[in-house]
């Protein structure tokens, strides 16, 4: 304690010396202990001396201004009274020179730390009072002294130390003049940094507000997947659906495909997908429980390029499109329910015309309009049974009858099953199926996805052209790849390709029949076995739709 006690005294002393605005009874002390000093050396060789009254006058000057120096109040004083010390100490110097003009005649070296504190106090003006002082205390004696015989060599000799203290005390008032340019320049780059700075917390402060107002989620990940920024909004959502009440993160909360009981595993969820720097919009997941008490959320997310062209993250918008689907629900039941007064009356229909149109002898003018009649009746009853079959997945999710299944065999039965269709069309299907290893799945459920790909797949490709079917297995999964020729799709088209009732704009331009509704039901029976379905298309070139089930 006491060591620091005495290092923070010696740095304070240290400041005082240092300081040049301050510290004028420091400078001054330091100075009159110099002189003592000196004058204690002097006394040992040249003691008459040093106790002459002329010698003795001058200590006395320099102590009595040491005192004055000590108990005066400097930072009340205006700070040029502080300029009359070091010319006091100067004519002090010259004195005690004058004592030892034969004997010491160095002793006017003592005039150069009085002269260096005015130019470091009051840089070119001190070093003119100091080059003035000096020359008057020192030389101007001598030059008396030898009045009239003054020369050149004389005048010469003389003004000697006046020109060294003034070249030192232009120096140091030079040195000082940058040195408080620099710290000038500093403070003002240090007053711009923290205004810059201040204004930056205000901006960050105004953002936040900002995006804690709305009421969308928002995510901002830095590159290596880091939360940057998140709002209060999504904060809310993570306590909804985490499922720990320790630390909160993304693989902590409880996320489903939307209308199933399967868990979205940590690789597909949003945060980690843009950090994988993947862009995408729409992507609907259910958060927090089911049975009615989770909420319906659409992610998306935007790659953020930084001034230099390189990613710098990634920004993440979670949207609450529970209310939409709610009343996308009411509207689906209500669909429901017109379909399903209307499968009976066309059921009927359907039953009387097959009667009609095999009991009786009809012309065939007659009987090529009830065959119109008949094919519409049977399309119209296909749409109905759709939108029945959609919306039964919808409500009660797909129940799964599973039975240990070759789905190769299966595969290749819905090939022979839709190659009547494919050969209307003159089209080639070409088979790649290898033998799979049996695994648990509901036979009628994974037939009818596959159906809805190959027909697709036959609807979208023109005559002449070619479906392919593969099916392969690796030592986690059991893949089945249905490609075509066919029109293909934008990255746009494919975004949207799952959502219920979409139907690209290319299939519209071409005046392709459909309802949007069969590759919705084939994503949630391939998500109800655990599985995944993924699409490749290339406009104008075709489209390949691959079911990935695992192998347990």
């Amino acid at each position: 304690m006491t060591r620091d006690k005495d290092g923070g005294r010696a740095h304070r002393v240290y400041e005082a010396l240092a300081s040049g605005s301050g510290g004028v009874a420091a400078k001054q002390c330091f100075y009159f202990g110099f002189v003592l000093l000196i004058s204690a050396l002097l006394a040992i060789s040249a003691s008459p001396l040093v106790s002459s009254p002329q010698y003795l006058v001058g200590l006395g000057i320099l102590t009595l201004a040491t005192i004055v120096a000590a108990i005066s109040p400097w930072p009340k004083i205006d700070r040029r009274w502080a300029g009359l010390l070091p010319v006091v100490n100067i004519g002090v110097a010259g004195a005690l020179r004058d004592v030892f003009r034969d004997d010491a005649p160095a002793v006017a070296l003592l005039a150069f730390l009085p002269a260096v504190w005015l130019a470091f106090f009051f840089l070119q003006s001190g070093t003119v009072i100091a080059a003035i002082a000096v020359t008057v205390s020192l030389s101007l004696p001598t030059l008396l002294r030898a009045f009239p015989l003054i020369d050149s060599v004389l005048i010469t000799r003389s003004m000697l130390i006046p020109l060294a203290v003034a070249q030192i005390c232009f120096m140091v008032a030079l040195a000082r003049r940058r040195a408080l340019d620099e710290r000038k320049r500093t403070q003002q780059a240090l007053h711009d940094k923290d205004a810059l700075l201040s204004e930056t917390k205000t901006q960050e402060q105004l953002l936040k507000n900002i995006i804690d107002t709305v009421d969308i989620g928002l995510v901002v990940i830095n590159c290596s997947g880091g939360i940057v920024l998140e709002n209060s909004a999504y904060r809310e959502l993570e306590k909804f659906a985490s499922s720990s009440s320790a630390k909160i993160g993304e693989s902590t909360l409880i996320m489903r495909y939307p209308n199933t009981e399967a868990r979205i595993p940590d690789h597909q969820r949003p945060l980690h997908r843009a950090a994988d720097r993947e862009t995408f919009k729409n992507n609907v997941i259910a958060y927090g429980g089911s049975n009615g008490r989770g909420r319906k959320i659409s992610s998306s997310a935007r790659q953020i390029i930084g001034l230099d062209g390189e990613r710098s993250g990634a920004v993440v918008v979670f949207a609450d499109v529970t209310a939409y689907f709610d009343a996308a629900r009411r509207q689906n039941q209500f669909v429901a329910a017109v379909s399903h007064e209307l499968r009976t009356p066309l059921t009927s229909i359907i039953g009387y015309l097959d009667l009609v149109i095999d009991g009786e002898e009809l012309s065939d003018n007659v009987s090529a309009n009830l065959d119109v009649v008949l094919r519409n009746s049977e399309q119209l009853l296909k749409i109905v049974e759709d939108l029945l079959g959609t919306q039964t997945v919808r409500d009660n999710g797909v129940d799964l009858a599973r039975e240990v299944t070759d789905v190769s065999e299966l595969t290749r039965r819905a090939c022979e099953t839709m190659a009547p269709a494919a050969n209307d069309k003159q089209i080639e299907l070409e088979l790649r199926i290898d033998e799979t290893p049996s695994i648990a799945v509901d036979p009628a459920r994974l037939t009818q996805a596959v159906i809805n790909l190959l027909s697709n797949a036959i609807k979208y490709t023109s005559a002449h052209g070619t479906v392919s079917v593969t099916v392969s297995s690796n030592h986690a999964e059991a893949e089945i790849a249905i490609g075509d020729t066919g029109i293909g799709m934008t990255d746009e088209e494919q975004t949207n390709l799952f959502t219920e009732y979409y139907r690209t704009p290319s299939a519209k331009n071409h005046h392709i029949p459909g309802h949007g509704l069969g590759l919705s039901i084939t994503r949630l029976i391939v998500l109800a076995h655990r599985g995944q379905i993924s699409v490749r298309s290339i406009q104008g070139r075709g489209s390949t739709f691959t079911i990935r089930l695992p192998l347990t």
